[in-house]
Formats: structure tokens, sequence, C-alpha cells
């Protein structure tokens, strides 16, 4: 390679560099790629190349054991993400390659992998790319991540506390070390953990509520932070319903529409306005069965409906289909119509797929949203 040549393979990768940093990735790809078919070899381009495809095409990296699962799933069954993973991996071990004694490559592969869903491999990346640089702070961090993930928390636990030997006021690695000693019920040594990272980080509202829950400081520990049960759920939601319907039997939305409904019989009969929706014949399905499921006890021939349901928390909308027979309209606009609030936006959006039979679904809390609504009506 002349150095014509090489100056000219440097300045397009300085060039993609840049277009990579202002996130104007299809012309920092054509940059990466003009380097490459002058120098094939040229590290750094494979390196970052293979990171860009990776960002373009591949969901961001998972997080939980259940989004290395969903991970790999999702290359397998998308045919483009597959073949911009299959290139990226194939980029960054020619990278490798070129210089095995770079940790950085090596931590870019793990890393890519970790994306894929590819655990085993991410660690063997990780492993080695540890081994060459023991005191990169980003490197421990994939590292002691993929551990985690790969269900090994001693490890894990040892890798962050690396980190925080290295770094002492690295609010991650302290977060992260409290959990993980949590979770090994190692309280004390958890507590101190979190502490510290309330000194980074003051104020917390998840590390708050850790630190009141192993304290025994209940009047704190009452509720967990909004956005810590949000998390929580958003994982769930894909497996929701199979879990508590189809596993656990989950009756619940039945038996509060069915309580709905005779309330508003009991409402009735003493006086108050009849519905204009016979229960008994808008409630049942083919076969003279109640939607969702067996029917409430009572008059069944008093009329019941409703101009308005807000379902508070709705999860993933189990309640809807049960109530929306029963909502007619009247005068105004907002009658007969079904809304539905939840703080978990994974389970709003299982929610507008699965059941759409509601008009209009938020996120957020349920004393907020109230507020909100109120503050709205005066």
């Amino acid at each position: 390679m002349t150095s014509t040549q090489g100056e000219t393979v440097d300045t397009l990768y300085q060039e993609a560099c840049e277009l990579h940093k202002q996130f104007r990735l299809p012309e920092a790809e054509k940059k990466y790629r003009a380097a490459l078919k002058l120098n094939p070899s040229h590290g750094f381009s494979n390196q970052k190349l293979g990171a860009l495809l990776i960002q373009m095409h591949i969901p961001k990296a998972p997080t939980t054991a259940k989004g290395v699962r969903e991970a790999a799933e999702f290359v397998s069954s998308n045919p483009v993400s597959s073949a911009a993973a299959a290139e990226a991996v194939s980029l960054l071990q020619r990278a490798v390659s070129c210089d095995p004694r770079s940790a950085a490559f090596r931590h870019s592969l793990g890393v890519a992998r970790l994306s894929l869903g590819d655990l085993p491999s991410a660690l063997d990346a990780l492993d080695h790319a540890r081994a060459k640089d023991p005191v990169s702070i980003p490197i421990l961090l994939s590292h002691a991540k993929a551990l985690a993930l790969a269900n090994r928390p001693s490890a894990a636990i040892e890798a962050y506390k690396d980190i925080t030997r290295l770094e002492p006021s690295h609010p991650d690695a302290f977060y992260r070390l409290g959990g993980l000693l949590r979770a090994a019920r190692r309280d004390e040594e958890a507590l101190a953990a979190l502490r510290r990272h309330l000194e980074i980080r003051p104020g917390h509202p998840a590390t708050c509520f850790w630190v009141a829950a192993l304290t025994g400081d209940a009047s704190s520990a009452l509720a967990a932070p909004a956005e810590m049960v949000a998390g929580l759920f958003d994982q769930y939601a894909d497996h929701f319903d199979d879990h508590l319907v189809d596993q656990l039997q989950y009756r619940t939305p039945e038996a509060i529409r069915d309580e709905l409904i005779l309330v508003a019989q009991r409402v009735m009969s003493h006086g108050g306005s009849s519905g204009r929706r016979e229960v008994g014949s808008s409630g049942r399905g083919d076969e003279g069965e109640w939607e969702g499921g067996p029917s409430p006890k009572g008059n069944l021939s008093q009329s019941v409906s409703w101009t308005a349901c807000i379902d508070l928390g709705c999860g993933t909308g189990l309640m809807g289909p049960l109530v929306k027979p029963y909502l007619s309209p009247s005068q105004g606009d907002e009658a007969g119509v079904l809304h539905g609030v939840d703080l978990s936006s994974g389970m709003v959006r299982q929610t507008r797929v699965k059941r759409p039979c509601y008009d209009a679904l938020y996120v957020n809390d349920l004393c907020s949203f109230l507020e909100a609504a109120r503050v709205g009506e005066g």
C-alpha cells in the first residue's frame, strides 16, 4: 500500500467517523465501505462498520435474559437483520484478525454478539477483551452485564467491584452491584453499595426505595418508584396473558364485570334510571353464555348500560371486551367510550394490538391521570 493510498484510507475513515458521530449513518456507511474497498484490512474501518450495521439494523442490546432470547429470535426471523448481523460479525472478526492484540476490537465483537442474542460467543469475546485490557471501564461494564445475563451473579459481582475500585464514583457500577448483592441476599454489602450510589446520585428514586426496604423503613418503602414498576411490567407484558390467564386461570376481570352489573341492577331496582341495553342479550355469545365467562347471578331481565368507562391499570386490556358491550352512547362527546390507562408502555402496547375495543389508551400513573382529568373538567 502506498503512502498516498494510506492517507486516502485514513481520510475516508476520519470522515466516516465524523458522520457516524452526527448519526448520519447511511453516509457514514458509504465512507467506511469506501475505505475498506481501498484497504480491506483496515482494522478500524472493519470495527466501526460492523458496529454501525448493528446500530442500524438490530434493536438495542438486551438487558434481561428474556431480552437475549428475543434478540436471537428477532435476528433469525428477520432476513434484513439476519444479513446485516452476519456481515457485522464478519467485519468485526476481520478486525480482530487484523490486530489480535486489540482489546477494543474484541470488545466490539462481544457487544455485537450480545446484541444478536448470542450470549456464549459474546462472553468469549468479552473474556478475551478483559484479559487484554483489565482496566478498561467500558470493557469491564460490558463483561459484567454479560455475566449477569448469563446467570453468573458471583462473577458479575466481582466484575462490578473491579469497576468501583478503578472508578470509585461510577454510579452505574454501584447501582448494579447493589442489585446483584441484594438478589444474592448479601444485604449488608448491598446496602453499602446502594448508599454509595445515593452519595453519587442523591435522591435516586429506585435506590431510595431499596435502601428503605433493606433498612426496614416501612414508611419510605410503601410504594416502589413508578419507573421501576413500569420496567418490571414492560418485561412481563409479552407473556402476561399466557401466564396469568392460561396458566394461573386468572378470572378477576370477569368477577369485577359481574359485580358491576349486580350493583347496577340493585341501583335500578331501587328506583335508579334504567339503561338501554339488555344484560342477558347484549352480553351473551351464540351459545347463550356471557362473553369472557359465566353469567352473573341476579335478575338478567334488568337493562344495564353505562355511558363511559375508564379502566384504571388496564394491563393488557382483559377488562375491555367484558365491559364494552354495556357502554351505550348518550348525549355528549364522551358518551359510550372506553378509555384505559396503565403505567407500563409495554402493557398498553399489548392492549392496543390484542384488544382494539378501547377508544383511547394512556401511559401514565393513576394519580397523575386522574388529577389531569379533574383539572380538565374544572
